[in-house]
């Protein structure tokens, strides 16, 4: 599951940790899970979107939580849950909570979340960070338009398929030896010899 962070360069050095946090998981210590996941998210959200100036998760809006080509931008996708997210609790909280509230649980006011409906709620959120902010980087760096072939290169490009064509149908199979005597070796036996050791050599 983490080996597809590793394509993320602002994500690598959060790794080690995220390694950490899974085990935590699996091993039912879902506190400890949150608090790396949420300290994870907030940091790299801060490192990815650097063009858009240094902001961490929470003090992005909703509006500016929408991947533009991502399944997360669902209308119930991550910025439909930004704003839970970002609910201020302003009062201590006792009673077990299922809800992933990042300002109440870093603050210290939510301290009943050592559940693993919070824990698997920071996966999630983890991951549709990580779709938002490769969409973040596509968008930054958008493909270069194919140009529009002109009609000189629409010629030019019937011309070379009409002349494969007709080098294809001159073509007839006939069997060929190669000469045993390196000196007598003609083109097409150099050809021949170079093609079958580089598919030996699986080059």
């Amino acid at each position: 599951m983490l080996i597809l962070l590793n394509k993320l360069p602002d994500m690598r050095s959060r790794l080690p940790m995220l390694e950490k946090a899974l085990a935590d998981y699996h091993a039912g210590r879902y506190y400890s899970t949150v608090l790396v996941l949420l300290a994870a998210m907030d940091g790299f959200v801060n490192d990815t979107d650097k063009q858009n100036g240094r902001k961490n998760l929470n003090s992005r809006d909703a509006a500016d939580m929408v991947p533009w080509d991502s399944v997360a931008s669902h209308h119930l996708g991550l910025s439909h849950a930004h704003n839970t997210f970002n609910t201020g609790t302003y009062k201590t909280v006792t009673s077990e909570t299922t809800e992933l509230l990042r300002n109440g649980i870093l603050h210290g006011m939510i301290v009943n979340f050592d559940n693993d409906i919070v824990a698997t709620k920071a996966w999630n959120r983890l991951f549709a960070v990580v779709d938002w902010a490769k969409a973040r980087q596509k968008q930054a760096n958008p493909p270069k338009p194919k140009l529009t072939p002109t009609s000189s290169d629409i010629t030019r490009q019937a011309l070379e398929h009409s002349d494969r064509r007709r080098r294809l149908d001159a073509w007839q199979q006939h069997e060929h030896t190669i000469s045993s005597n390196v000196d007598e070796h003609t083109d097409i036996d150099r050809a021949c010899l170079d093609f079958l050791q580089r598919w030996q050599d699986r080059q």
